[in-house]
């Protein structure tokens, strides 16, 4: 993930027929627009930008974000890709439409906060201190603005947002990274994957030049009956642009329903899946799904389609499929 914004664009541009040439140049022209777009506020989602305070040689954060996320270097002088745009909540390409709350059911709970039971839910998904309690592959389905439970009830926690402070950091050998600030309990909410949401279509054809550059930003809706959805974080994002993937990852990501009543269109949520000790690197598995399949992934060996894994851990598949 070292290759960031125009850098990469040129090197994939190299690589490329004049006929597929063509095409990544409007695809990438489309995504440049939304860009621009949200850079000039002129965009739904324009008023969560964020821009880079400078603190320090080695040191920044980003302007108004809470908690905070530092950036880091004290490896090299490389600088933050400047091309990357720090947003809170999702963008969408002119193809996708944002979902209707108007279709989403409430739940029938009285009272400021609502039982286990409601939606989908089979019991209380979260702890009383907001923990995920259900293992990865089981879909969560969290309050919504129709409801009339509070913003404080027991089943909103990912619409909340990030509670945890994280600091974006240059590692020696893996580009940029990502560690926790405080020591963070288990199955404690991180980070929402955020970007520019795309159709599947369009996520195939930028995913081949991404692979070409090897590296990607690509995550798909996967837990309903198909993946109709990708997010594109190449340069809309927010901390989670920068995880790191291991093959002992210690975040898990899961399927989280709260604003759609599309059963393909969901949120992509990281939670910790052990006690993640202050000053740690936050890693996920790239090969990992929502809908739990990454469980059994055998070790890889070198070849198209893959690039060598650096996590280091006992179980490193010393391959990863890109």
């Amino acid at each position: 993930m070292a290759l960031q914004g125009k850098h990469l664009e040129q090197r994939l541009h190299q690589k490329l027929s004049s006929v597929f040439q063509i095409r990544y140049s409007f695809s990438m022209q489309q995504l440049r627009a939304n860009w621009n777009s949200i850079k000039r506020g002129h965009t739904t989602g324009s008023d969560s930008t964020r821009g880079l305070i400078r603190i320090s040689d080695t040191h920044s954060h980003f302007d108004g974000v809470t908690p905070i996320v530092e950036v880091v270097n004290k490896v090299d002088d490389d600088p933050f890709p400047t091309d990357f745009l720090y947003i809170d909540k999702m963008v969408f390409n002119n193809d996708v439409s944002p979902p209707d709350p108007s279709f989403i059911a409430q739940c029938d709970c009285d009272g400021p906060s609502c039982s286990g039971l409601c939606h989908d839910n089979d019991s209380h998904v979260y702890s009383p201190d907001g923990r995920v309690k259900i293992s990865q592959g089981t879909p969560i389905y969290e309050c919504n603005v129709n409801c009339e439970c509070s913003w404080n009830c027991r089943n909103r926690v990912v619409q909340r947002g990030r509670q945890i402070p994280l600091q974006i950091y240059k590692t020696k050998a893996k580009g940029w990274g990502v560690k926790a600030k405080q020591d963070i309990p288990k199955g404690t909410f991180v980070e929402e994957y955020v970007g520019e949401v795309i159709m599947n279509t369009e996520g195939d054809f930028r995913g081949k030049f991404y692979d070409k550059a090897g590296t990607t930003y690509l995550f798909d809706m996967d837990f309903g009956d198909n993946v109709k959805y990708v997010i594109d974080s190449f340069l809309l994002g927010n901390a989670s642009h920068f995880f790191n993937h291991s093959c002992s990852p210690n975040l898990t990501v899961y399927a989280v329903y709260s604003d759609s009543a599309d059963n393909n269109f969901h949120r992509l949520a990281f939670f910790s899946n052990r006690l993640i000790k202050k000053g740690e690197e936050l890693t996920i598995d790239y090969e990992g799904k929502a809908n739990g399949e990454d469980t059994l992934i055998p070790q890889r060996k070198p070849g198209k389609g893959t690039f060598e894994c650096h996590c280091s851990s006992p179980n490193c598949r010393k391959y990863i499929h890109d």
